[in-house]
């Protein structure tokens, strides 16, 4: 009779911490409901370059092209969200983001007679942005602990590396960019 008893009640007591199990606490269920939410973040980029070439009649295509081997970068920046609406929030991220890229000139001096590769055909090339975007999330509702949400947005960055106002060129070692790129961004979490 005694184990019977025994079996019974230990039988109870795991069955009774099963189902005590299934109700799960929210965690911060007004979290959500405040206006503006502030933070920062640390993160990681491999940004690329778009070449293109202009038709210049002195180049000849066929032995003269350019690889773009990017490295990865740092981010780090301020993040403020003001609740719009109950699902649509309003996001501001200002940051820094540094990056290196290898460019690698594969072109040949026609002038020569053979044609020889060119020497020292390789460049880092080293940029700091200031990264600003300007975001709208559209969330879902709470679903228990989860809220999965979209990200569309633009992003205006100023280049401090640029060089685009210098007057030498590549000849000199100096590889000039544009100050000023506008982007869009998109995303989706939980």
């Amino acid at each position: 009779m005694s184990k019977k008893v025994f079996f019974l009640s230990f039988y109870l007591l795991i069955s009774a911490t099963v189902f005590a199990q299934r109700d799960r606490v929210e965690n911060l269920p007004t979290f959500d409901k405040r206006k503006l939410h502030y933070g920062f973040y640390l993160g990681v980029n491999q940004n690329d370059y778009k070449i293109s070439f202009r038709d210049f009649a002195y180049i000849n295509r066929n032995n003269y092209s350019v690889t773009v081997e990017p490295t990865t970068g740092f981010n780090v920046g301020l993040i403020a969200d003001l609740r719009l609406h109950k699902n649509l929030n309003l996001r501001l991220e200002p940051g820094l983001m540094t990056n290196t890229k290898k460019l690698i000139f594969n072109n040949e001096d026609i002038e020569r007679t053979p044609p020889k590769p060119l020497v020292n055909n390789e460049r880092e090339v080293s940029s700091t942005f200031l990264h600003m975007p300007v975001i709208l999330k559209f969330s879902t509702d709470r679903y228990k602990n989860i809220r999965p949400y979209l990200l569309a947005g633009v992003s205006y960055d100023h280049n401090f590396s640029s060089n685009e106002r210098n007057q030498d060129d590549n000849s000199a070692r100096q590889f000039r960019m544009k100050t000023s790129n506008f982007m869009y961004e998109v995303g989706m979490g939980i």
